[in-house]
């Protein structure tokens, strides 16, 4: 007897169906193609870093409704478009990119667990689930990501702290000039 929960996500999914087969075919592409300008305040989120955040929901719990169902291939697809999604975003050298890339690897490690305990499993089920993961390291790609984060941190300190203090100085300047006149 299904309990109306699993019926209700796999509704749900069912629902976004198109939307996961797209994302699983765009995350066996190489690269993700998404321009990022420094210069600007990049602690404000790209677009696309919301957009990967649903995504690895959707994925994760479209995992476990196939491992309940017992659907292991359709676990192994998107458990790897996960892995795949880490691998998308390892060129961004902005620090929530690299954070989101490590949440959505401890997702996809959960997944992975879970799957790991269903019976059934064929060495070429396994082996693709390893292949996913061996091509989603993150912490290498982190060293990088934070010199980026400590250089841009030190210009917007410095940009902002400055201002504070040319103001708070000329605020000053200008109290000092008013006390001499008498005011």
């Amino acid at each position: 007897c299904a309990l109306p929960i699993w019926d209700d996500l796999s509704e749900q999914i069912a629902a976004v169906s198109n939307i996961l087969d797209r994302a699983r075919t765009a995350t066996q592409q190489p690269t993700l193609a998404v321009e990022l300008d420094y210069t600007k305040n990049q602690r404000e989120l790209p677009l696309h870093s919301t957009d990967i955040l649903y995504l690895r929901n959707w994925l994760a719990a479209a995992a476990i409704d196939a491992l309940h169902r017992g659907n292991l291939n359709a676990a192994s697809d998107n458990i790897v478009a996960m892995t795949g999604l880490m691998r998308l975003q390892k060129s961004e050298r902005v620090g929530h990119a690299q954070r989101s890339r490590l949440r959505t690897g401890v997702d996809a490690l959960k997944a992975t667990w879970e799957a790991l305990q269903a019976d059934g499993w064929t060495d070429t089920q396994l082996a693709r689930l390893q292949e996913g993961w061996q091509h989603a390291e993150c912490l290498p790609d982190y060293v990088p990501t934070m010199e980026i984060d400590r250089m841009t941190s030190l210009q917007y300190y410095h940009r902002d702290t400055l201002k504070d203090l040319r103001e708070g100085l000329e605020w000053v300047s200008y109290y000092n000039d008013a006390l001499k006149q008498g005011f």
